[in-house]
């Protein structure tokens, strides 16, 4: 926790909630490719957990920056980088849109838990 103003719990599906990640190997390199695309863009993360048709990241940013850009430019960086490794391109990996809640101090070790009983999570990045 760098304390830098905003925690957001941030979750988006696979198109039409396909369990593309039902393999341990897909989900791994799936998160290899949402790490890598923080990682491009400079920014990190407090977790990431990768389920079998969605993904959770709990990321603290200052609330000047619209969490927007930054949710989209991960999907667009991972569903890219997903298509070329599995030579589907044009083949749309995530639903359009996403969720996003902010989390207080008070309720992160309550978040942290829930995202416990993920069975893939990495911890910060950064």
């Amino acid at each position: 926790m760098k304390n830098l103003g905003c925690f957001y719990h941030l979750t988006w599906a696979t198109k039409y909630r396909q369990k593309m990640f039902s393999d341990i190997e897909f989900r791994e390199s799936m998160m290899e490719l949402i790490e890598g695309s923080f990682a491009y863009i400079g920014k990190t993360f407090e977790i990431l957990v990768v389920d079998i048709d969605h993904v959770h990241i709990l990321l603290e940013c200052s609330p000047n920056k619209p969490i927007s850009q930054t949710v989209n430019r991960i999907k667009s960086l991972s569903a890219r980088r997903w298509n070329r490794l599995y030579n589907t391109p044009f083949s749309p990996v995530w639903q359009k849109g996403y969720s996003v809640s902010t989390v207080s101090f008070s309720r992160y070790e309550d978040l942290e838990k829930y995202l416990d009983h993920h069975n893939l999570k990495r911890k910060a990045n950064g």
